[in-house]
């Protein structure tokens, strides 16, 4: 597949001056846990490398980790800057870097001059007609992302025309699952809170580690434990991922696919686009990157396996077909707009309603929770397989994080354990079934909007007037611009209206 662009999530965790381990054990029973110097910390062995005047060293800064690019070959290119006068970029003229490498391996090393080496492509491609292995270090945090002046905006990390492996250490995307949006700072994204390997890995060439079908295993093309591509002149009717794969970076040609447990990441844009109708999810799944299966038009029903943590940025934007979807207890962040505009979602099933309740949804305010499932089709929320209506929440739960029933259809009644102190903003917003809540005297906030468009007409709250009042709550905490909701709260000594008019019990 001609000039493949790929989105490949990446992730290391280290701290300045510590140590890099690569994942390889040698006769010595030990891991070998390599050093920025390249030798092993434990028995001292060296880190077999290319020699150092093969590559041209750029000093780094990459979230606060001090290192170096590192790239070899001849590259030419062009400085860009930009005019401030006009602001049109300017572009300089042709100039070559590094110098002509004529081997067949390159072998990055761990790290030069005292410092690892962090980056790969940051300062010009890796450029070669005659490299046909590359062995990557678990050092590194990103490549291809960033170009080398003002106004460029990246380079492949590899421009070599002869190459059939890629060595990529065990674990170098898998460490964490953290992600970082790639289109918004604030949110999350790739599986990484380091950087990307971005959409220019291997650059505009007709790669023989991409294009020849040797390298390709049923069509797919995998290199060390992860799935890079899918290609097949025609759509795959069931496709299942090589045992063994950590990470599914593009699979955009099957309409059923199988994933073992041995998955760990489904990556950003993995699916997006694609013929899917159907996936199976093995257990090992820890994350779902941003994008991943947007734009999947016939895939009706997705179980998220319980392990997974967080689903990035519209994951599943415009599944016009998904009308049910499962989230695991392990939930903790869905991102902004995970399912955008899946207006035919009818089910969420959940198993632990704690859980659900301490999900964050990307909450943005007026919008509502834009990562809450519930909300695109006004859907029923089933509590393991039995719909809830009558919703009790469950003791030991201190706070409902925003949105968190924004919508849900099936919902009638509402009961708040002691205990709970904050019930936050948009927590039932749109919930045009409830006409009664029952809410302890341990709450201390209520949030704008929580009960915004209830058909609330019973409150019970447990506390006196006064603790009533006292309690802070955000604007239109209640109001309902859709129902009559002439509610009445009763407190221990009295009721209070909707207007705020106050009855005291007479003893």
């Amino acid at each position: 597949m001609k000039h493949k662009f790929l989105t490949v999530l990446l992730a290391a965790v280290f701290a300045l001056g510590a140590c890099f381990s690569l994942a390889a054990c040698g006769g010595d029973g030990h891991e070998h846990t390599y050093t920025a110097e390249n030798k092993c910390s434990v028995c001292g062995e060296e880190w077999e490398h290319t020699p150092f005047d093969a590559f041209v060293f750029t000093p780094v800064t990459l979230d606060g980790v001090e290192g170096y690019d590192a790239c070899f070959g001849l590259s030419e290119y062009r400085d860009i800057t930009i005019d401030p006068q006009t602001g049109l970029p300017v572009v300089g003229e042709l100039q070559t870097r590094g110098t002509l490498f004529e081997g067949e391996e390159i072998v990055f090393p761990y790290g030069y001059n005292g410092l690892p080496v962090i980056s790969i492509g940051r300062a010009y491609t890796c450029t070669s007609e005659t490299v046909k292995s590359i062995t990557v270090p678990k050092s590194i945090l990103s490549w291809g992302i960033q170009g080398q002046s003002e106004g460029d905006d990246g380079r492949c990390a590899f421009h070599c025309e002869a190459l059939e492996t890629l060595n990529l250490p065990d674990g170098l995307l898998l460490e964490t699952t953290q992600m970082v949006d790639r289109y918004s700072p604030d949110a999350i994204s790739h599986l990484t809170p380091k950087k990307v390997f971005y959409d220019r890995m291997f650059g505009y060439v007709d790669c023989p580690l991409w294009d020849d079908p040797g390298h390709r295993v049923n069509g797919a093309l995998y290199i060390g434990n992860y799935l890079f591509d899918l290609a097949s002149e025609e759509t795959v009717e069931t496709f299942t991922v090589r045992d063994g794969t950590k990470a599914i970076l593009s699979c955009h040609n099957a309409e059923n696919v199988i994933v073992p447990d041995s998955v760990e990441v489904i990556a950003a844009e993995a699916f997006t686009n694609s013929p899917l109708k159907s996936i199976t999810l093995g257990k090992g799944l820890k994350a779902i990157g941003n994008i991943a299966f947007n734009g999947c038009y016939l895939l009706t029903d997705i179980t998220i396996p319980e392990g997974v943590t967080e689903i990035g940025y519209m994951a599943f934007m415009q599944c016009d077909a998904l009308t049910s979807v499962t989230i695991p207890s392990s939930m903790t962040k869905i991102g902004e707009m995970a399912f955008f505009s899946c207006s035919n979602i009818k089910e969420v099933h959940i198993t632990d309603l704690a859980a659900w309740c301490g999900i964050d949804f990307s909450y943005t305010g007026y919008e509502g929770p834009l990562g809450n499932p519930l909300i695109w089709g006004y859907a029923e929320l089933f509590l393991n397989d039995t719909k809830v209506t009558e919703l009790v929440i469950p003791n030991g739960v201190t706070e409902i994080k925003p949105g968190a029933f924004w919508r849900t259809k099936s919902i009638t009644s509402i009961v708040i354990p002691g205990g709970m102190t904050t019930i936050g903003s948009g927590a039932f917003y749109g919930c045009t079934d409830v006409t009664s809540v029952t809410i302890p005297k341990s709450v201390t906030e209520i949030g704008e909007r929580a009960f915004g468009d209830c058909s609330l007409t019973d409150i019970q709250y447990a506390g006196t007037v006064e603790d009533w009042q006292a309690i802070q709550k955000g604007n239109g905490w209640a109001l309902s611009l859709s129902n009559d909701n002439n509610y009445i709260i009763t407190c221990t000594d009295g009721t209070v209206d909707k207007s705020g008019n106050v009855t005291y019990f007479h003893s």
